[in-house]
Parts: structure tokens; C-alpha cells; sequence
């Protein structure tokens, strides 16, 4: 998942990945499922920036599509509005709930009490 310092217009774009690296695109959320034994065990969901600025709430998107598996979603995001950083990707704590858990690198409040997991 590329976030605003290494968006997919960036310098990453260069890199050579390993097939066992699954890169996500910055069009749409795309998903990838892990197997362990031809069995799925978990799907993981993310989307990448496409460029540095991303001023869409990328979290909406994302969906809990009815599995038997853990599904995560990556995402990078300033979750709740940190006034002392530029907005990427702007999303709220509601705007996550409901969408399976995440991972997400994020650009925290300065001045709230919430822990983001």
C-alpha cells in the first residue's frame, strides 16, 4: 500500500517487488485472499494513493463483503481530523465501523483522547 510519501506517480513506482508482494492500485480498493494449505484464511483489502495529495475519504469504500474469514483492510488516512497536519485521505472512526478492521498508518489528533486500533 503506498501512502503520500511514496505515492504509485512516486519514486516506489520504481521498485521491484517480489511476487509474494501483492501492490494495490490507487484506482479502487482491490483485495487479495491469503491461503494456507488451499484453504482462504484471511482477505486483506487496501488501496494505494495515486499521488501525494489524496483529499478523498478513501475508507468509504471499503466494504465487509459476508466471509468465514478475517477480512483487514490497510489503508493510510488522517483519521479525525489532526489540525496540525494536512488532511490525506480525511476519514472519521464512524467512516472505519462496520467495514472489517483495519491496519492503517494514520495521522492521529494531537488533541484527542482516542486511541485508533
Amino acid at each position: 500500500m503506498h501512502g503520500n510519501h511514496g505515492p504509485l506517480d512516486g519514486w516506489s513506482a520504481s521498485l521491484q517487488w517480489p511476487n509474494t508482494v501483492k501492490v494495490f492500485g490507487g484506482d479502487s480498493v482491490e483485495y487479495i485472499d491469503l491461503q494456507r494449505e488451499g484453504a482462504t484464511i484471511a482477505r486483506v483489502y487496501g488501496i494505494s494513493y495515486k499521488m501525494r495529495d489524496v483529499s478523498d475519504n478513501l475508507a468509504l469504500p471499503f466494504e465487509h463483503r459476508g466471509t468465514d474469514y478475517p477480512v483487514i483492510g490497510l489503508l493510510h488516512a488522517d483519521v479525525g481530523g489532526n489540525m496540525a497536519h494536512e488532511a490525506y485521505a480525511p476519514a472519521s472512526v464512524d467512516d472505519l465501523l462496520g467495514r472489517g478492521r483495519f491496519i492503517i498508518d494514520f495521522h492521529p489528533p494531537s488533541d484527542s483522547g482516542i486511541i485508533y486500533i
